[in-house]
């Protein structure tokens, strides 16, 4: 949407494209913003087989050569988007004019390997739904999640939703 350079907006483990509403709105008027759903999120299909960021990265320079001509882009990812954003920088830096990193890491030390292969197993054996109360305690305040009067209540439950409806299989590749 929108019209002027391609700014591409890859979102967060267990979101959809839906995450970078308002920010595509912020952005429409001075750029042509592009969003998309990671492997098994939003409306992508669900996959069953083992996958990796700098899959995701290649994924992301696919859609950058069929929507912006081979680029170069602004590209914008938090969490999984950004170490999506980091590989692609990486692999694919030809394609990329700028990156933005947000919220994300570059590696995991040994206690957090052990943190996500909990997330996994939980997820694997009760569904996404178990870990959606932690995830929404980790995205949001207190007060954002109380919010009845600003929206913001409705906003948590609203992602909530897309982050329930992630299929198990996706969401723990995404993890691993």
């Amino acid at each position: 949407q929108g019209q002027g350079p391609l700014v591409v907006l890859s979102h967060a483990l267990g979101c959809d494209l839906g995450m970078w509403d308002g920010v595509a709105a912020a952005l429409q008027d001075r750029y042509t913003v592009l969003r998309y759903d990671h492997r098994g999120h939003g409306r992508s299909p669900a996959t069953t087989g083992a996958f990796t960021i700098d899959d995701l990265a290649d994924d992301a320079a696919a859609l950058i050569r069929a929507h912006a001509g081979g680029g170069p882009v602004h590209f914008v990812g938090l969490s999984m988007g950004g170490m999506t954003a980091q590989a692609l920088g990486a692999r694919h830096p030809q394609l990329v004019r700028s990156l933005v990193i947000a919220n994300s890491a570059s590696h995991y030390d040994e206690a957090a390997r052990a943190m996500w292969q909990a997330r996994i197993d939980t997820v694997l054996a009760q569904g996404v739904t178990a870990i959606a109360e932690g995830a929404m305690q980790r995205w949001f305040t207190p007060e954002f999640r109380a919010d009845q009067a600003h929206g913001g209540a409705a906003q948590v439950a609203a992602l909530r939703a897309v982050l329930e409806a992630t299929a198990p299989a996706p969401y723990a590749a995404a993890c691993e």
